[in-house]
């Protein structure tokens, strides 16, 4: 007799497989794995097909809490009437009905955000494991060596995508039916430099330890640093009607002390009391014949990780993101012996899946394909990524004396965070379907011309002898 949860367990394995597959098949052609992942979740997501149970894959709000429903319908309008005749009189919205409508979507998308359906919450999971990583391959002396070149790219590089992606959106794609929020949060939403496919590709080419690659990461992380400062100021801005506030920029504050004080404790006090405490566990307790290559220092180690990030995040979420904390909580182990194997070892194949459902669930679940398919989504974000995603991100690189176009080209990928952002803006009511499917296309272009751009520079540079390969590669990093 049939039943039981096979159904959903059968579309689950087939849609996992779909993934596997299609990323596969991406990679090798050359394209970066993540289009082909939310290649997936578009087709197979709700907005297509909706392959999978409803239950998993739309918050519980989104089928609630239509606008159609009377209900709540009626909830909203008893309640925001009053305020909408002043957002009316004030010229935010045409008429109170528009009004009552956009705050009743506004409100249902903020409950799915804290209360995301599975896929949701499973990939942003995914993306906070991947910024605690992150931060573990903080290089602090060459950071400090290379510093100021590093903070001035990753300022210009942060900065020109920015204003110029708020431009475009201001002068070309602004109606009366728009949020006045969607130029700032285009603008912070083409912002970022993606460390993981920075990471990626310098690793692939052996160039990670080279000046030039990390210059690539210590920029790429400043980038990111700036830009979860701007993603802060750019929320608390939405909860304060679109002003720029001292309580809009309190938390960027508050970021900043948090992300100095874990920078003291991972150069000082930190590495050296868990070296030490480490050292005494190795000593206490040897390799175990069952788990060789995970010994009980290694997993002492890895329940500390786990132990500080969750601490960070909590910390953090209290101020503004929990992203933040995340970041922090891997640069602390920066200098810990044996802590990017033990993270990795443990880690590497789950954040990879929960990544995969990331682009497939959160980004690929939430593209509006109608909106997608319209020319003037495809031409306007042809347009944008090319000259606001791509072209700025070279130009911050263009005043270097060496090596400018393989580092040009190396920040100008977008992956996990970018479209995060662009998915929790839509979320919040700073972005229409129309302007999210622009942006959209705006990172297809970022994210599919990069590696290409970025491999051929670099190859050429090591041809010649600017950028020597790498002398030693990573397998396996033992505490001492």
């Amino acid at each position: 007799m049939g039943g039981g949860p096979f159904a959903a367990l059968f579309q689950f394995s087939i849609f996992g497989y779909c993934l596997w597959g299609v990323g596969r098949l991406f990679r090798k052609i050359g394209i970066s794995q993540l289009i082909g992942q939310i290649a997936v979740g578009i087709v197979l997501g709700p907005n297509l097909m909706n392959y999978l149970p409803d239950s998993y894959t739309i918050c519980r709000a989104d089928k609630m809490k239509d606008w159609g429903d009377q209900d709540w319908q009626g909830e909203i309008t008893s309640t925001y009437t009053v305020w909408c005749d002043q957002e009316v009189s004030k010229g935010e919205y045409s008429d109170r009905d528009t009004c009552l409508e956009a705050k009743g979507n506004l409100l249902r998308d903020k409950y799915c955000l804290k209360n995301p359906d599975t896929f949701t919450l499973l990939g942003h999971f995914g993306v906070s494991l991947l910024l605690f990583e992150s931060g573990l391959h903080f290089d602090f002396e060459k950071a400090w060596a290379i510093g100021p070149r590093a903070l001035a790219i990753g300022l210009m590089g942060t900065v020109l995508p920015l204003l110029v992606g708020a431009f475009m959106t201001k002068q070309f794609l602004m109606d009366d039916n728009e949020p006045s929020m969607a130029p700032w949060a285009v603008g912070v939403t083409l912002a970022p430099t993606s460390v993981g496919i920075s990471l990626k590709l310098l690793m692939e080419s052996h160039a990670l330890s080279s000046t030039a690659g990390q210059t690539i990461i210590s920029s790429a992380f400043i980038d990111d640093i700036f830009s979860l400062v701007l993603f802060e100021v750019l929320f608390q801005m939405q909860d304060n009607g679109g002003k720029i506030t001292t309580s809009a920029l309190m938390p960027g504050v508050y970021g900043f002390v948090f992300l100095a004080v874990g920078a003291w404790l991972a150069t000082s006090a930190f590495p050296k009391i868990v070296n030490k405490q480490l050292h005494k566990i190795k000593e206490m307790y040897p390799k175990s014949s069952q788990m060789p290559n995970f010994p009980p220092a290694n997993q002492a180690l890895c329940f500390l990780e786990f132990g500080v990030i969750l601490a960070y995040a909590y910390i953090t979420h209290l101020f503004g993101s929990h992203l933040w904390g995340c970041f922090v909580a891997g640069m602390t182990f920066a200098k810990v012996h044996g802590a990017v194997y033990t993270w990795t070892y443990q880690t590497k194949r789950i954040t990879t899946w929960l990544l995969a459902l990331f682009f497939a669930g959160t980004v690929g679940f939430g593209i509006p394909v109608k909106e997608m398919a319209k020319p003037e989504a495809i031409w306007k974000g042809l347009l944008m990524g090319w000259v606001a995603a791509v072209g700025m991100k070279i130009l911050a690189c263009v005043w270097l004396p060496e090596n400018k176009w393989v580092v040009g080209w190396a920040m100008c990928g977008r992956a996990e965070f970018a479209y995060l952002i662009a998915q929790m803006a839509k979320s919040q009511g700073m972005m229409s379907d129309r302007i999210y499917a622009i942006v959209v296309w705006a990172l297809f272009v970022a994210t599919l011309v990069a590696p290409f751009g970025f491999n051929y520079y670099l190859r050429k540079a090591m041809k010649i002898g600017i950028i020597e390969e790498d002398d030693d590669h990573l397998e396996h990093e033992d505490i001492d």
